[in-house]
């Protein structure tokens, strides 16, 4: 009977032993898959700005007009909007002096 004891006390032993082994190997592989998880989500929010930039560097280039068979009021109009930029010939009411 002595032995059988021993031997029942013994494999609770090595039972509590175990089940430490195996919490600690899900702490590990928990804290590895959270760490893989942060890095794949700074690598998204990386390139989600990267593309944001691009996007909002792509809405400040000039865009250039084309002349089309109005040539010349489109000259006419963009001789008249740089003299009101400039100031010269407009009064404060918006009409030419």
């Amino acid at each position: 009977m002595d032995v059988l004891k021993k031997l029942e006390a013994g494999n609770e032993n090595r039972v509590e032993e175990v089940e430490g082994e195996r919490e600690s190997e899900t702490e590990v592989t928990v804290a590895t898959l959270n760490a893989e998880m942060l890095k794949n989500m700074s690598e998204m929010a990386k390139a989600e700005a990267d593309a944001a930039g691009k996007n909002a560097a792509a809405m400040t280039k000039p865009v250039s007009v084309k002349e089309t068979k109005r040539e010349g009021k489109w000259r006419g109009r963009e001789k008249e909007r740089s003299d009101e930029e400039d100031g010269e010939g407009v009064s404060y009411t918006g009409s030419k002096t």
